[in-house]
């Protein structure tokens, strides 16, 4: 009986990255983790912001049901605080015209003349 001889076989050898190539790619990793976290974060503020100044506005129309200019001028102060402005015009389509109908600005200027 003839034996069948086995050629020597290569050993493989999957070269690993040095560990300073490992701290690397683990650094790189961490740093993309932070920037996810930072971005979720960012549009969980945003969206609490959103949610409170909808909660303000409904209270202003359940306190005035009656009284439109309340509501506005509530609707314009949160407008400016959510999206981070300091001037903010509104203003409702009458009579196929748009009138100035409630303002925010910082500047504390008086309402626009319609006109």
């Amino acid at each position: 009986m003839k034996s069948k001889s086995k050629s020597p076989q290569k050993l493989t050898h999957k070269r690993r990255g040095s560990p300073l190539q490992k701290k690397h790619e683990s650094g790189n990793e961490v740093s993309q983790l932070r920037q996810q976290l930072e971005i979720i974060q960012r549009e969980l503020a945003e969206g609490q912001s959103r949610k409170n100044a909808t909660t303000e506005i409904l209270g202003v129309i359940a306190g005035s049901p009656t009284e439109l200019q309340p509501v506005l001028d509530a609707i314009v102060e949160s407008a400016a605080r959510v999206c981070g402005i300091d001037d903010v015009l509104l203003r409702l389509v009458e009579n196929e015209f748009m009138v100035p109908r409630a303002f925010r600005s910082d500047a504390d200027s008086p309402l626009p003349d319609p006109n």
